[in-house]
């Protein structure tokens, strides 16, 4: 077993949960689940409209219906509008870009949007409602131009891929120089985290298990993010800590409500469970 940002093969098991183990690097720090133990996730219809239709709930052909109360669209909105002042207004690309609302946010704004997504349904579903030019599958076997792209986005995608320092070599290979990269993903360096370490410490492994789901390959700190980016051809300008809207956990009014606590807090020790960063093709 070797960690993926270092090559060490100095890895220890992190958590040893129901359904999976998770290993952290010594040398960097990186933390990843050992896939052996985890079932294969398939991104299905049913993915997207059952088991995960809260967080998707606002990702159809009438999501500006609901712009002005959802959180995770003004996101997008304010966060296309940001990038704007960072890359020039050229092509875009959406790595894990699901429905593809925010590729037509992004179109209808003056940008050439294309997208890699590994659902069939989802793919499909963008070209057909927002007319799109969405590949189907991993970046790892879709073809683009070499210096390409003036910006790349990830939102929460990076934790689902199967290498991440090859999905970055892939990236710097097919963005422009000077191209910019937005990367949106979990910080374990959280409060959630310590949690979830304290909790497993103490013989509790259900918060562990609600901090780290079973399709998240990686969980990353900043400083790993940093380090990995940095290695692969990038340089980072700009991060930030932010939280999940509320309105897009999973689970029931109970966790919701938990979350809300532990968000108060979060916020006062800056120890959010998201890591926002951007970076520059060197």
């Amino acid at each position: 077993m070797k960690c993926d940002n270092c090559s060490s093969e100095n890895i220890r098991r992190l958590y040893h949960l129901s359904y999976m183990n998770i290993n952290e690097c010594k040398n960097c720090g990186l933390r990843f689940t050992d896939q052996a133990t985890v079932p294969r996730i398939t991104y299905t219809e049913n993915y997207f409209k059952n088991t995960n239709k809260e967080f998707f709930k606002d990702s159809w052909a009438d999501y500006e219906n609901y712009i002005s109360k959802s959180k995770k669209l003004k996101r997008f909105r304010t966060t296309l509008k940001k990038l704007e002042n960072y890359a020039d207004k050229g092509n875009i690309l959406d790595l894990g870009c699901a429905t593809g609302v925010f590729l037509d946010m992004a179109q209808k704004n003056g940008w050439h949007s294309y997208g890699v997504e590994i659902s069939k349904f989802a793919s499909d579903y963008g070209r057909k409602n927002f007319n799109l030019d969405i590949k189907t599958g991993d970046l790892m076997n879709v073809k683009f131009k070499d210096n390409f792209f003036d910006l790349v986005t990830m939102w929460d995608f990076f934790e689902h891929v199967g290498s991440p320092s090859e999905i970055l070599k892939k990236v710097n290979k097919i963005t422009k120089k000077d191209g910019v990269l937005f990367l949106l993903t979990i910080n374990d360096a959280s409060l959630m985290g310590y949690l979830a370490h304290l909790f497993y410490k103490l013989k509790i492994k259900k918060f562990a298990e609600l901090v780290h789901p079973k399709h998240h390959n990686y969980h990353f700190t900043k400083k790993v993010l940093i380090d990995m980016l940095n290695k692969n051809g990038f340089e980072v300008i700009y991060t930030k800590k932010s939280e999940m809207p509320l309105e897009n956990i999973l689970q029931g009014p109970i966790v919701k409500a938990m979350a809300f606590i532990l968000y108060l807090f979060s916020n006062l020790l800056n120890q959010q469970h998201e890591i926002i960063i951007i970076a520059r093709k060197k």
